[in-house]
């Protein structure tokens, strides 16, 4: 039975949400940019390492106000993970399973912590900056411009500057629906992000920290017609991790790749066979 249980990181509070299992392995499952643990694709990922057998625990990160999602801050929270259930239930295998951004923060994670068994990446983002111009394309340079304005602001004035995640993420029609459905139903869900947060991701590096995942277990994958994150992305840190032949790119996926209860299963699937060989 899943149980609710707060950890504490410095004097912040995250909620998780843990599965105990017989199996000695854990997943910990890493959500998005502005998602939570109850997400609908984390939710799903978290149900399928379940039904199989293996504890599993996902969390929502806080770092501060609601509105700051510091990601390096995010990458350390996931190791404090780590330690709670190798400690607290002398679990031995940890891996980290994350998508979009939390693919790009389990990598990063995964870098910095040798304990961590090994990192799965679905749709993962390899660089902050070059997803922004991607995003924004010309408009780009205005946007970087607005981002130090509001943060020069926010040191004059001791204010909190927010974007609205539509502004940032600059999605297409199918996405745009999302995003506004899912303000309608999940409350928690993150609408508005500081500048603070901007700059941490206009900062962020992942595929930086690819290498030091060498000699682990590591499985990349992305949709070919991911409308918000590039394949390309998940092109540059598989390469980066020389990981031939635990790569897989999805013809038909777009960017909420795990929905699909065939591709799920396949991809989970794929993972424990990358596992198994070490």
């Amino acid at each position: 039975m899943s149980r609710n249980i707060v950890l504490h990181s410095g004097n912040e509070k995250l909620e998780t949400t843990l599965e105990l299992q017989s199996r000695k392995d854990a997943f910990i499952v890493c959500h998005g940019f502005s998602s939570t643990k109850d997400d609908s694709e984390e939710v799903a990922v978290f149900n399928e390492f379940v039904s199989l057998g293996f504890t599993a625990l996902r969390l929502s990160h806080v770092t501060g106000r609601k509105e700051d999602l510091i990601f390096q801050q995010q990458a350390l929270q996931l190791v404090g993970a780590v330690s709670f259930l190798m400690s607290k239930y002398n679990i031995s295998r940890v891996h980290l399973c994350g998508i979009s951004m939390g693919a790009s923060n389990a990598v990063v994670a995964g870098a910095m912590d040798r304990r961590v068994s090994s990192v799965c990446s679905i749709s993962g983002i390899s660089d902050g900056e070059i997803w922004m111009r991607e995003r924004h394309g010309s408009e780009f340079e205005k946007f970087r411009q607005r981002v130090s304005r509001a943060e020069a602001n926010d040191i004059l004035t001791g204010g909190l500057s927010t974007f609205s995640v539509l502004y940032v993420l600059n999605p297409g029609k199918k996405f745009r629906k999302s995003i506004l459905k899912s303000r309608r139903e999940m409350p928690q869900r993150i609408n508005y992000v500081s500048a603070r947060t901007l700059r941490s991701l206009l900062v962020y590096r992942p595929n930086d920290f690819v290498p030091a995942l060498k000699g682990r277990p590591c499985l990349f994958v992305h949709g070919k017609r991911d409308s918000l994150v590039s394949w390309r992305h998940t092109s540059r840190m598989s390469g980066n991790a020389e990981s031939s032949g635990n790569t897989i790119y999805f013809d038909s996926g777009d960017h909420d790749l795990v929905m699909s209860i065939k591709r799920r299963k396949e991809i989970i699937s794929r993972y424990l066979d990358v596992i198994s060989t070490v």
